[in-house]
């Protein structure tokens, strides 16, 4: 019998009091215009599921009243907390752990106390009580549709899943399974593996994958069954399969998948995927039949680059493992990334992207952005380069929809470099074992992003280096100099990796990705690219252009015309000035795009010199007092 079936399932409001606080957190909140919320607010959402002994009821209290909600509703959800406080210390709650001194409430820990300490975003605590006031009033069905628009068209800086799965569990505890850190050692225990399990733009396929284990081989439905498991019981319940859209590893081609069913079903009529077969008896049997099988290797031809015998032995490493748990190859936890979803366009319904129609365009010509798309294409690799506030990783991110034909963030990566970034963390490198018993090697990810990018050859992938100056270029890239030029994309110029063995394939970049690199020309001291990684670019000036887009933006915000052509003016006029010291340091549209508060015009235009650009001008002035006086004073009303 499945040992899954026999787990009993909890009833939220039994089991904790902060499901039905959350609740009447999150309706209060719909009373309350989102454009006010601040971190404050953020705060006391996420920490409602945070037992006491990390975040007491005090504490929970005292955010309610630093919140923005009406004063009825504080008062209301106040006396909420302490009733189930109260509840708690009786023990009237399922919720309990032992050699705790009195009672509490909330089922998770925390790795930070306040939101403000890892993001300065303040859109982040709107947008995210936004969309769950939005989950309250449409269907179960849609849920999952709507979360994930949120998490991969917001920013959300400094949240992701762990922390955003612990909420959506709290209002939807059997449609919202929790994924973080404690979680996520769960699901690989039961070996069911995830994508980019930490990450927010990939949750709800995640969501998907765990809701069809649910479904399948459990009779439960609150998703904080699975999470309070221990780690030896997930390895006790789990079976080892691979869910089928994430059973393609790395190198093996989409076909795999459509052809198995025709050995598997030589076994038995019962399963016809990867996801059927219950246990590792049966794996082995499925394993015997596609070994003495000769026509499976010439079945299982690339249609790419990829030798059939490689895909074959490949694919059956990867059975090896789904046999044998503690084989080396299931430790490779950090490789989850190159285990790709392979749904194809058809089955998702990717929003179709041209600059033409876009309602959130940067501020730059159609001319020169269609410009810069036509060199990506051709070159393979251009440096967006420009002053800061131009919106260069904005823009970038723009050109890689342009050039892909769809808003698809799939296909999309972004890095950022920094002095302490290596070779290691974008490529392979040897790191510590997850389980700490030595070192494994680990491929970066850039590597995975090449692998994924091979199994769909006829889409294009666009990875975006943020500072691409910032970092050590040559010593990140190694033999990666050579493989990203536009016309060695090819299988007979691939090399072998410093980290590889010597019976791996070689390595090479494909042909269908695309990097864009951003630079900001005000780092005089980093300005300065290797020439070498320069003929390999093409690099594309970005000016500010404070053109009819930038008028309409800030008129849409409440902004008067005069006012809006006062500050291009203005802002003109300080850069013809700047010019004269480097063109290279004008002033970027992007310190004007923040308009909270503008309604109260004056207040926000001194607080945006005072505190962003007079002390960027004092930097850029730095020898020179008199211009610095003039510039400040040409930017004052």
């Amino acid at each position: 019998m499945n040992k899954l079936e026999t787990l009993n399932d909890i009833v939220a409001d039994k089991y904790d009091g902060c499901y039905k606080v959350m609740r009447e957190c999150v309706t209060a909140y719909a009373n309350v215009d989102t454009g006010i919320l601040d971190f404050n607010d953020l705060d006391l959402v996420l920490m409602i599921p945070i037992g006491t002994w990390t975040v007491s009821t005090d504490k929970k209290v005292a955010l309610v009243k630093a919140s923005h909600l009406e004063d009825d509703s504080k008062v209301k959800l106040i006396s909420l907390m302490e009733e189930v406080d109260k509840k708690a210390k009786n023990g009237d709650y399922e919720h309990s752990e032992k050699n705790k001194k009195g009672g509490y409430w909330g089922m998770f820990g925390t790795a930070f106390r306040s939101v403000s300490a890892v993001s300065n975003d303040v859109s982040t605590a709107r947008d995210f009580i936004a969309m769950l006031i939005g989950l309250l009033n449409i269907s179960e069905e849609e849920l999952y549709s709507f979360v994930d628009s949120t998490l991969k068209n917001k920013p959300l800086l400094g949240l992701q899943a762990g922390v955003i799965s612990q909420v959506l569990h709290c209002l939807f505890p059997t449609v919202f399974p929790i994924v973080n850190s404690w979680g996520r050692e769960i699901f690989d225990a039961l070996r069911l593996r995830l994508v980019k399990a930490d990450k927010k733009t990939t949750y709800i396929s995640n969501c998907e994958t765990i809701k069809k284990y649910r479904d399948t081989f459990g009779k439960f439905k609150n998703y904080r069954v699975i999470d309070r498991l221990t780690i030896e019981h997930a390895r006790e319940i789990g079976f080892g399969f691979f869910v089928e859209k994430y059973s393609t590893p790395n190198y093996i081609l989409n076909d795999i998948d459509t052809i198995l069913p025709e050995y598997i079903s030589k076994l038995t009529e019962d399963y016809d995927t990867l996801y059927q077969i219950p246990d590792a008896e049966t794996a082995k049997e499925v394993q015997k039949i596609l070994r003495e099988d000769n026509d499976f290797m010439e079945k299982s031809k690339a249609t790419g680059n990829h030798r059939p015998s490689s895909c074959f032995r490949k694919y059956m490493d990867f059975f090896s493992w789904w046999i044998n748990p503690e084989d080396p190859f299931a430790q490779q936890k950090a490789d989850n990334d190159t285990y790709m979803n392979d749904i194809s366009d058809d089955e998702q319904n990717y929003e179709e992207y041209d600059f033409s129609s876009d309602t959130d365009k940067p501020f730059i010509s159609e001319e020169n952005f269609l410009k810069m798309a036509k060199l990506l294409k051709s070159k393979k690799n251009i440096i967006l380069e420009g002053a800061p506030g131009v919106g260069k990783t904005f823009l970038a991110r723009k050109i890689a929809y342009q050039l892909i034909g769809k808003i698809k963030n799939d296909n999309v990566e972004m890095v950022q470099f920094h002095q302490s970034y290596g070779y290691e963390d974008f490529v392979q490198g040897i790191r510590p074992s997850s389980k700490g018993n030595g070192f494994e090697r680990r491929n970066g990810i850039f590597f995975n992003f090449c692998n994924k990018a091979r199994l769909l050859p006829n889409q294009p992938f666009v990875f975006i280096i943020d500072e691409i100056n910032r970092g050590n270029i040559s010593k990140i890239l190694g033999e990666l100099m050579m493989l990203i030029e536009a016309d060695k994309r090819k299988e007979e110029y691939a090399l072998r990796l410093t980290y590889s063995n010597e019976d791996e394939e070689r390595f090479f970049v494909p042909a269908n990705v695309y990097i864009i690199g951003c630079m900001n020309t005000a780092d005089r001291s980093l300005a300065i690219v290797d020439y070498a990684l320069r003929r390999r670019f093409k690099f594309c000036h970005i000016m500010p252009e404070f053109n009819e887009a930038f008028k309409d933006y800030l008129t849409s915000k409440g902004i008067d015309k005069k006012h809006v052509e006062q500050i291009i003016d203005k802002v003109e006029s300080a850069n013809n000035l700047i010019a004269t010291i480097d063109r290279g340091l004008e002033i970027g549209h992007s310190y004007f795009c923040q308009t909270d508060g503008c309604e109260d015009f004056e207040t926000w235009w001194e607080s945006i010199c005072e505190y962003e650009l007079f002390p960027y001008i004092s930097e850029i002035c730095f020898d020179d007092e008199d211009k610095y006086e003039q510039i400040c004073t040409i930017l004052k009303f």
